[in-house]
């Protein structure tokens, strides 16, 4: 009896963390002009930030992809897009006349960073080394590096300005916590352990 009470306590306690660990993702909407990148001759809006503490879930990785697009040059063509994003230690942002704009931090492990391109007045530099694409219409998972706090969202682009909403496709993020691939082998071993007394037990009763 006592044994049946532990095992059903300890699967209790593990569906639950697996259950939390794997929280359904949250979307949240960015602007079609919003970048943390340098601009030239023009005007955008600032990134979204978005605080690592308000994403469900638990663990050390993040996922994150895109969904929606844009529509570019004053609505001539429309499509879907990636954002860029930056891992940051708090929410300041400097001016646009800034390359390095953000405290970020960066680049992630084993992910690549984005590349973006000049601005479109002044041919000026915006590319970042810490910043990387969230993929449309997959899922990247990405290990939250030491020190950061925040996440900064916006548009990769060389002219924002110009940028308008398209109809039906609504520019969002999808972010999401997850344990690091190592705990959700213990938590599935640990199941399998506890799982084998019981089946012992089921096969001496035959």
């Amino acid at each position: 009896m006592h044994s049946g009470k532990t095992f059903t306590l300890l699967l209790a306690l593990t569906l639950a963390f697996s259950t939390s660990a794997l929280a359904a993702p949250i979307w949240t909407s960015v602007p079609v002009d919003s970048t943390y990148l340098r601009i030239s001759g023009d005007t955008a809006s600032a990134p979204v930030f978005i605080p690592l503490a308000s994403i469900p879930g638990a663990g050390e990785v993040l996922r994150v992809t895109t969904s929606g697009g844009l529509c570019y040059h004053l609505s001539m063509f429309c499509l879907p897009t990636e954002l860029g994003v930056v891992f940051t230690s708090d929410n300041s942002l400097l001016a646009g006349t800034n390359l390095n704009r953000l405290t970020a931090i960066g680049p992630p492990v084993g992910v690549t960073s984005v590349v973006s391109p000049a601005t479109w007045s002044g041919g000026l530099s915006t590319d970042i080394t810490q910043d990387f694409a969230a993929p449309s219409a997959t899922w990247l998972n990405v290990l939250i590096p030491a020190g950061a706090n925040y996440i900064a969202v916006g548009v990769i682009d060389s002219h924002f300005s110009d940028n308008r909403v398209w109809s039906g496709q609504p520019l969002q993020l999808g972010t999401e916590l997850v344990p690091e691939p190592g705990t959700l082998v213990f938590l599935a071993t640990g199941l399998g352990v506890l799982l084998l007394p019981r089946r012992l037990q089921l096969r001496g009763k035959r």
